[in-house]
């Protein structure tokens, strides 16, 4: 039979078999034998794109963050695959750096999104196969090459196209220097920039001290966002620092979770610093970006919080046209930040302000809440 005639016959079979009401093929009983008779997708509000869309696989139920098209976005698989506790055998934790030293006989193609049904078997268990460009090995890219050759990888940038690590490379010399990049290259662990949207709605960034790994919104790689998170890293690396502002181990153990009165401190005295760091600093362009932690500092003598970011940049820098780095930053930090107005900043859960948990350490007393 020619292909002419065998495609013919196709397709009066076709027209001969039963079809359901919506026209997709059936069987004798009626039944779908397509997707159509699938149950619609279940979605919820939460996750980095605020929307989860809820998945049985394989008897464990998941919340998978798609995107408005119903897709898993690059930088979504990114922040899961570095959270220690998703995916993990028996209720243990994952190792990601373990995971990503050698590649899995899986490996699934770089895309910038991906379908729930295809990534599924990753998603339950990242340790099992790879996603290209985020943990397979010699995902992380180098892109500053410090001097030192026992530095050299140890700041990396993952999950990224060539144009953001250029990104993350300027903002990196741009806001800090040096020695104090090199002094963030000898932690135990390598710093890691992962471009990721954080599992928080409306976060640009966050900052895990145990993996020192930040990760970061692809908008806000240029930005203020990234210094934020990187002057975290720097507070709990640079052994130089004194005082318990300045410094990133008010909380007595290294890289430990903080009790809430210190978690306010640690957030408060970020974010000054990073006011003062951040450039452009001059008087033509003078006002550093607003944070929402400033949100919860208003009072009825100071209700402007717009101009809250650019009155701790001039208590804490001066009216220097030159953005604070290494020790005179330290310095100035521990002097003027109780003056500052993001020290009015309190988490939630804790029963002090920053500026008052800075003040109880300089008295001598402990890890307080």
């Amino acid at each position: 039979m020619t292909a002419g005639g065998l495609s013919r016959q196709r397709s009066r079979q076709a027209r001969r078999q039963p079809r359901d009401a919506a026209g997709r093929f059936a069987d004798a009983a009626g039944e779908s034998r397509t997707p159509g008779n699938a149950p619609a997708p279940v979605y919820e509000r939460g996750g980095p794109t605020g929307r989860l869309r809820v998945v049985e696989y394989r008897g464990r139920t998941y919340s998978v963050p798609v995107d408005r098209h119903g897709r898993v976005p690059a930088e979504c698989l990114a922040q899961h695959y570095y959270d220690y506790n998703a995916g993990g055998r028996a209720g243990h934790t994952r190792r990601p750096m373990t995971d990503s030293s050698k590649n899995a006989g899986r490996v699934y193609p770089r895309q910038a999104s991906y379908g729930v049904p295809q990534i599924m078997p990753w998603f339950a268990h990242p340790n099992r196969s790879d996603v290209a460009g985020i943990d397979t090995a010699g995902t992380a890219g180098d892109p500053l090459a410090l001097r030192d050759p026992k530095q050299r990888g140890r700041l990396q940038v993952v999950n990224a196209t060539p144009k953001q690590e250029k990104e993350v490379k300027a903002g990196l010399r741009r806001q800090f220097s040096a020695s104090e990049l090199a002094t963030i290259a000898a932690a135990e662990r390598p710093y890691r920039v992962v471009v990721a949207l954080p599992r928080e709605r409306g976060a640009s960034g966050v900052y895990r001290p145990a993996a020192n790994i930040a990760a970061v919104g692809p908008q806000y790689l240029g930005g203020e966002t990234l210094v934020h998170e990187t002057v975290h890293a720097l507070r709990e690396d640079d052994r130089s620092r004194t005082g318990p502002v300045a410094t990133g181990r008010a909380r007595g153990r290294e890289r430990k979770p903080l009790a809430p009165a210190d978690r306010s401190l640690e957030e408060a005295a970020t974010q000054a610093e990073t006011v003062a760091r951040v450039r452009p600093f001059s008087k033509k362009n003078s006002e550093p970006p607003f944070c929402g932690y400033y949100r919860s500092c208003a009072t009825s003598a100071h209700p402007d919080i717009s101009r809250f970011a650019a009155e701790d940049r001039r208590t804490v820098a001066g009216w220097s046209a030159r953005p604070l780095r290494g020790k005179r930053m330290a310095a100035a930090l521990e002097s003027n930040f109780t003056e500052t107005n993001i020290s009015r900043y309190r988490e939630p859960d804790s029963k002090v302000t920053a500026a008052q948990r800075a003040g109880q350490l300089k008295a001598g007393k402990g890890m307080g809440r």
